[in-house]
């Protein structure tokens, strides 16, 4: 038990941090415009439809790798249980949705998210989840 939740705890730190350096990558390719605050929810809308489309992939890459990882550390550190690498998984893909209903995005972004955000947890399963035969 002890390992499941040190797997949750750890995956779910691993995953914040990728999409963390993984977002800073896309916002040094994709630069914000100047004087924009990100606490400004109301600007942040009124950016989303100007983003060039590469800086609405590098945010979905961003989620799809920190799900990946979040998934994997947690199967790794709780030695393949699937239960932690789920639940590692869905608590990054709560914040990937809680961010999809604050600030509304294209139809697309929101489809692709969903296929991103669970085919990282799907690979992470598939490479590091419980053998089975």
């Amino acid at each position: 038990m002890l390992r499941l939740v040190l797997g949750v705890i750890v995956g779910v730190v691993a995953g914040f941090a990728v999409v963390m350096v993984a977002e800073l990558i896309g916002h040094q390719i994709f630069p914000p415009p100047p004087g924009l605050d990100p606490s400004d929810r109301e600007a942040v809308k009124a950016l989303i439809p100007t983003l060039p489309i590469g800086a609405l992939v590098a945010v979905l890459v961003a989620w799809g790798l920190g799900t990946f990882t979040a998934s994997a550390a947690a199967l790794l550190v709780s030695r393949r249980r699937r239960l932690a690498g789920g639940i590692a998984a869905a608590v990054v893909a709560a914040a990937s949705a809680a961010t999809l209903v604050m600030i509304p995005h294209p139809a697309w972004f929101v489809a692709a998210a969903i296929v991103v955000v669970l085919g990282g947890a799907w690979l992470a399963d598939r490479l590091f989840g419980a053998k089975t035969a």
